[in-house]
C-alpha cells in the first residue's frame, strides 16, 4: 500500500487496508474461522446485505438512530448473510444495499452512506461467538454516551477520538434474539476536522497482501526528519494518554487491540486523531465511574461491567493494557520498526514504561494486580458460557 494513495483515496484506502493491509491476531484464529468465502473480505470488495422478512412487529430501535438511515431503511432489519442457512425462527431475503466487508468480518460499511453496521453472526469468528443483543447495543449507547461527555473535559487529550455508535435494532421472537449496531464513519474528538484520511491500527504495521510495499508505518516514517520523536510524540504516548483518560476520567477501559482503534493522519502524514471503534467492547468500570459520573444509569448494566467484588477485577486491568494494547499493538509495531533498523531493542519499550511509570505512578498503585504479573487467555478457543476465563499469567510487564 501506498501511503500517497491513502491521502489521494481516504474511503477507498481505508475498504482496501480493511481487507489486505492486515496480518490478523497473533492468536492465529482470525482466519481459521470466518464468515463464508462469499462476504470474507479476502474474496469480495462488495457484497449484498439481507434482511428478516416480514420483521416489523417484533423489532424495536434502540438508542438513536441516524435519521438518513431511517428514512431510507426503516423497514429493514439487516442480517448478514450467512444467516441463511443457520435461521431457525425467521426467513431471510435479500436486499439491494450494498455494503464492503472490514477486518472484523460481521462488521460492513454501507457503500453509499457514511456508516458502519456491526451484525449478529450465526456461530464463530476469531475464536469467540458473535451475538448481538441487547446489551450489547445498549453497552455501545452507554460508551457512546460516555465519551461524548470525555470530549468536553477540559482534560481531554486533543488526540482523542471516537466513531460513534448511537443506536442500533432489536429483534426478538420466541426462539431468537439478535441485532445490528450503526457506527459512523466520521470521528468525532478534539482534532477530527485535521483528519485527512484513517488508517486502522493493524495496517501501520501489517503486510500487504497484493504487494511487496514497506510497512506503512516505514513509508511515513522515512519522511520524518526527527523520527523517535514523531513515532512517541505523535502516537504511542498519546496513546497512552488516551488510553489512561478513559481509564481514569471515564471509567471506561478500552480494548485497544490493534482492530479497534485508527490513526487519523492530515495531508502531511502527521497524526492528528487516535480513533477509537467498536465501543462496545469496552469494559465499564462502576468502581471509576461512581466517582466520576455520580449516579450514572449504564443501560447495559451488568454486561461487561467490573468491580472490586469480582475475582478478575485487577486481572481485567492488566488483560487490556499489558496484553490487548501492549501485545497486539506495541509489540508488533516496535518488532516491525526494529525490522527495519528504526530503533534499536529496548528503547520505545523502555521509552513507554518509563513514560506510564512517571506519569502515571499515583493513580496505578492499586490498579494492576499486586502479585506485579500481568494477564491474558490461554490460546484457545473461549467459551463465554463459562464463568471462569482461561487466564494465564506472564511476567515482566513490558510497558508499565
Amino acid at each position: 500500500m501506498n501511503v500517497e494513495n491513502i491521502i489521494k483515496n481516504p474511503y477507498e484506502s481505508l475498504d482496501y487496508m480493511e481487507r489486505f493491509v492486515n496480518d490478523g491476531s497473533p492468536s492465529g484464529f482470525s482466519f481459521k474461522y470466518t464468515t463464508s468465502k462469499q462476504t470474507s473480505p479476502l474474496y469480495v470488495s462488495k457484497y449484498s446485505l439481507c434482511a428478516i422478512e416480514n420483521s416489523y412487529s417484533n423489532t424495536i430501535e434502540i438508542g438513536k438512530l441516524p435519521e438518513v438511515l431511517s428514512q431510507k431503511y426503516g423497514a429493514l432489519f439487516f442480517v448478514h448473510p450467512d444467516w441463511k442457512n443457520n435461521s431457525r425462527s425467521f426467513n431471510v431475503v435479500n436486499t439491494n444495499v450494498q455494503v464492503s466487508p472490514t477486518a472484523s468480518f460481521r462488521t460492513v460499511r454501507l457503500c453509499d452512506d457514511d456508516y458502519y453496521i456491526k451484525l449478529c453472526y450465526p456461530g464463530i469468528l476469531g475464536r469467540i461467538t458473535r451475538e448481538l443483543k441487547k446489551e450489547h447495543i445498549n453497552s455501545s449507547i452507554d460508551i457512546t454516551d460516555i465519551f461524548s461527555k470525555l470530549i468536553h473535559n477540559t482534560n481531554c487529550p486533543e488526540q482523542l477520538a471516537f466513531m460513534p455508535e448511537a443506536g442500533g435494532k432489536l429483534f426478538e421472537n420466541e426462539l431468537d434474539s439478535l441485532g445490528f449496531v450503526v457506527r459512523d464513519l466520521k470521528p468525532v474528538g478534539p482534532n477530527t476536522e485535521k483528519i485527512v484520511s484513517l488508517i486502522p491500527a493493524f495496517s501501520l504495521f501489517s503486510t500487504d497482501l497484493n504487494d511487496d510495499k514497506k510497512p506503512i508505518i516505514i513509508q511515513i516514517i522515512e519522511q520524518k526528519k526527527d523520527k523517535l520523536s514523531f513515532l512517541l510524540d505523535e502516537l504511542l504516548l498519546p496513546i497512552i494518554d488516551c488510553y489512561f483518560f478513559c481509564v481514569f476520567h471515564g471509567g471506561i477501559q478500552p480494548e485497544m487491540h490493534s482492530q479497534n482503534f485508527l490513526v487519523g493522519i492530515d495531508g502531511n502524514y502527521n497524526i492528528k486523531s487516535i480513533v477509537f471503534r467498536d465501543l462496545e467492547s469496552f469494559d465499564k468500570d462502576l468502581e471509576i465511574i461512581d466517582k466520576v459520573f455520580p449516579n450514572m444509569e449504564l443501560k447495559s448494566y451488568p454486561y461487561k461491567c467490573i468491580c472490586k467484588s469480582q475475582y478478575n477485577y485487577k486481572i481485567k486491568h492488566s488483560f487490556m493494557f499489558d496484553h490487548k494494547l501492549g501485545e497486539y499493538f506495541f509489540d508488533p509495531i516496535i518488532k516491525c520498526l526494529m525490522n527495519y533498523n528504526i530503533v534499536s531493542n529496548n528503547i520505545l519499550e523502555n521509552a513507554i514504561k518509563n513514560y506510564v511509570r512517571n506519569k502515571y505512578k499515583t493513580l496505578l498503585i492499586d490498579f494492576f494486580p499486586s502479585n506485579g504479573n500481568c494477564y491474558k487467555f490461554e490460546n484457545i478457543l473461549i467459551d463465554r458460557q463459562i464463568t471462569k476465563r482461561p487466564y494465564i499469567s506472564f511476567y515482566p510487564p513490558k510497558y508499565r
